[in-house]
């Protein structure tokens, strides 16, 4: 899996890149992401880090968004919802498509 990490008005130090390397480094499991991209920013006059991470995978990107006041309380939240996400979309896929069109009973029943 391809990182690309971008630090948004917050220091870009050894310790905080590798911090979130090894926090991103359990969706490297998952087969079907090829990259990620996470933003992390520290907004003017608030307190609180906010960061965005966007996984390209099969289908679509998914896309998480989290704030808290810590940087390791904002990487929990953000990958707790990428795993919500990533889990919903897989049981969307196995679940059988179901056939809208209207049919008769005796149709049905031959």
């Amino acid at each position: 899996m391809k990182l690309n990490l971008r630090f948004l008005r917050m220091p870009d130090t050894r310790k905080n890149r590798n911090l979130i390397e090894q926090e991103l480094a359990v969706l490297e499991q998952t087969p079907s992401i090829r990259a990620a991209e996470a933003v992390v920013e520290h907004p003017e006059q608030d307190v609180s880090i906010r960061i965005r991470v966007k996984l390209d995978v099969a289908g679509g990107p998914v896309v998480a968004e989290a704030r808290d006041y810590t940087l390791r309380a904002v990487l929990r939240k953000a990958l707790q919802n990428l795993r919500r996400k990533l889990s919903r979309r897989t049981q969307r896929a196995s679940i059988t498509p179901f056939d809208r069109r209207r049919q008769s009973l005796a149709a049905v029943r031959s």
